[in-house]
């Protein structure tokens, strides 16, 4: 059997202490994909907040990336499953990849090459540098200004749990 391996860096997650009714114990938290080699550490960890119908996903990556790939990961986030309920999807996968393309290059990013924001059509996006390496943000019906990340320090909402190991099967149909 094949085995989720956690990460070797600390997890981020959405930080829902400023977020209006619906936020804390209303909202759902929960493991929603990794990205790495089966029985390796993982190297992508996505968790996923939500709470009526503002959804965030953060995932924490042990890689660090220059501010283009940081954007480009930010809208493949986004545009690239389906964790995110957004209001509307590109047609085709050549059409989701022009998407983020397009977004990575999009004059609507604020900020520095360290933390930026963007506010689309939409949805919102982030991305920030931190020591272990890159956190990226996508959100529907939450503004850039609302999508403050924090390390997970209470594990008990996530099942399974980030940190141990757990067969496949746990979070895959």
């Amino acid at each position: 059997m094949h085995y989720f391996v956690p990460a070797e860096f600390d997890l981020y997650e959405f930080d829902d202490g400023g977020v209006p009714a619906g936020g804390g114990e209303l909202a759902e938290r929960r493991l929603v994909h990794w990205d790495g080699l089966i029985g390796e550490p993982a190297e992508e960890v996505q968790l996923r907040w939500s709470a009526g119908d503002r959804a965030v996903i953060v995932c924490t990556s042990g890689r660090s990336y220059d501010t283009a790939a940081a954007r480009f990961r930010a809208a493949h986030l986004a545009l690239g499953g389906d964790a995110l309920p957004l209001p509307a999807r590109p047609a085709d996968p050549a059409a989701t990849h022009r998407a983020m393309e397009d977004l990575a290059r999009s004059p609507l990013w604020s900020g520095t090459p360290e933390a930026e924001t963007a506010a689309l059509d939409g949805f919102s996006l982030a991305h920030r540098r931190v020591p272990s390496g890159t956190v990226l943000v996508a959100a529907v019906n939450l503004s850039p200004d609302r999508l403050p990340t924090r390390p997970v320090h209470d594990w008990s909402p996530y099942d399974p749990d980030p940190r141990t190991a757990f067969p496949l099967g746990a979070i895959c149909p």
